[in-house]
């Protein structure tokens, strides 16, 4: 399903609109998550400046095989009061029971991109988010002086790692196979809660207020 966007240059602030994609099922439509993954489907390059950039705009992505749904929705705070509405007719149109569905609100594209790879090699995002927030404590002691701007589970050729986004580059650390355990056995309660059939922010916030409680 595609629609029209309006979009502003985030550097020279030129307007412009550009015809996006909304919603991709993977079992349906193949290429079109390729594009997706490959950063080609809601890519935009400003006319004049020259600008490239990731569309963010309303999105759900839909996996039929592995029962997952994750729904794209940038500025969620200043959208709160619409949210079920939104999520009530995204689901509607794509005619499926949900009560077996892991299901997943984020709220920007990297983030989209993240929970796909995750649930295509199998990965419980709850325990990613532990196993990312305690990388970040030994990416701290290592780089002191690193200003992060965020961090992602990456697969590097069939590798897991976490990008850390920095100031100045991309670096890619090791994910952890110890602190998946760890993340595992010390959190086991919170990690394997089966919600499913509900929509759900997993992130870093969740995973800080999931350790803060335990």
């Amino acid at each position: 399903m595609k629609q029209v966007v309006k979009i502003k240059c985030p550097v020279c602030e030129t307007p412009a609109s550009q015809e996006v994609e909304t919603r991709v099922n993977s079992k349906l439509q193949p290429n079109l998550k390729k594009d997706l993954l490959n950063g080609q489907l809601q890519y935009f390059e400003c006319g004049n400046c020259g600008t490239r950039r990731q569309i963010e705009t309303e999105f759900l992505y839909h996996d039929p095989i592995k029962k997952f749904m994750v729904f794209l929705v940038p500025n969620l705070k200043n959208k709160q009061n619409q949210l079920s509405t939104l999520l009530e007719n995204v689901t509607r149109d794509e005619k499926v029971d949900l009560s077996d569905y892991e299901l997943r609100i984020v709220t920007h594209h990297a983030d989209l991109i993240e929970k796909i790879q995750l649930f295509d090699h199998h990965y419980n995002d709850r325990e990613v988010e532990i196993v990312k927030l305690l990388t970040d404590g030994l990416f701290a002691k290592e780089k002191p002086n690193e200003d992060v701007k965020s961090r992602f589970f990456y697969m590097k050729d069939g590798i897991p790692k976490i990008m850390y986004i920095t100031a100045n580059e991309q670096l890619l650390v090791d994910f952890s196979d110890n602190l998946l355990k760890f993340a595992k056995d010390k959190y086991m309660k919170i990690v394997n809660t089966t919600e499913t059939g509900q929509f759900h922010l997993i992130n870093a916030e969740w995973a800080a207020h999931a350790l803060s409680s335990n």
